[in-house]
């Protein structure tokens, strides 16, 4: 017999009742902080006019987020930026598990369009919900010119890394995990 289709959206709804941990109706939506940030390194312009000053800021965004990004405030003529006395908050869509934080330092510009200078992306599947915040450091993809998109890659020996704290709070992960070790602990003891 094929399995049917009712089995499959079962199985990817997580399990089924009688639950072990009692399951709230609703869940919050998922939500991100980063805190702490600051580049490790120094970010190359990718002005012609290499006198130019940069004006950089943290744009923090879920991929699929319909809330659009938080930000960090603008740090002028900073090289090497530091939002250590910020929190930027994106809030996600129902499902974080599959999502990526989108962290981009932009180029605040008064006349005319922001620029990105760097950025990176991190899969939020490995990052426990509801922990306390950990210590990350990704590699930045550097931003070579304006006039084009093409970056330095971010495993370059010379790219500069953004270090911040992550903490996600992610309620209906956190319940289904806790579920799952509950269900295991009762078949162990059975």
């Amino acid at each position: 017999l094929a399995p049917r289709a009712e089995d499959d959206a079962a199985d990817s709804a997580g399990p089924a009742p009688p639950y072990l941990v009692p399951r709230p109706a609703v869940f919050p939506p998922p939500t991100v902080v980063v805190s702490n940030a600051r580049v490790v390194g120094v970010i190359a312009s990718p002005y012609k006019i290499k006198l130019r000053p940069l004006h950089p800021y943290l744009k923090v965004a879920l991929q699929g987020s319909p809330d659009g990004a938080a930000r960090t405030t603008v740090q002028y003529k900073c090289a090497t930026p530091d939002w250590r006395a910020e929190a930027p908050t994106a809030r996600g869509a129902e499902d974080t598990a599959k999502d990526a934080l989108e962290l981009i330092i932009m180029d605040h510009n008064r006349v005319g369009k922001n620029q990105w200078l760097a950025r990176a992306t991190l899969a939020l599947a490995d990052v426990a919900p509801c922990a306390a915040p950990a210590a990350v450091q990704v590699p930045l993809a550097v931003r070579t010119s304006v006039e084009s998109q093409d970056s330095k890659p971010a495993d370059a020996a010379d790219a500069p890394r953004l270090a911040f704290d992550l903490q996600v709070f992610d309620c209906e992960r956190w319940w289904l995990a806790q579920e799952l070790a509950a269900r295991d602990a009762a078949e162990e003891t059975a």
